[in-house]
């Protein structure tokens, strides 16, 4: 499993520049990847959430729409 998401996250909030080639590849990376973790699809909201909400609108929702599909009758997910 790749740690991208906090990476990216990690990185937004240090106030690296998403011109650097670390970011870049970090960020397309984080875009090209499957939905899949509880986590990561969480880390991932979060991040984009920091860096654009706008631009990245409808990734956010599919983000948001897998978190309520994997959640358990219980409330947690697994």
């Amino acid at each position: 499993m790749s740690p991208v998401e906090l990476v990216v996250l990690t990185l937004s909030h240090a106030g690296v520049s998403r011109d650097h080639p670390v970011f870049e590849k970090c960020l397309q990376a984080m875009l090209d990847s499957k939905l899949e973790y509880t986590y990561r699809v969480a880390l991932h909201a979060m991040a984009l959430q920091r860096l654009d909400p706008v631009a990245h609108q409808e990734r956010l929702a599919h983000c948001g729409q897998w978190l309520v599909d994997t959640q358990c009758a219980e409330g947690e997910w697994g």
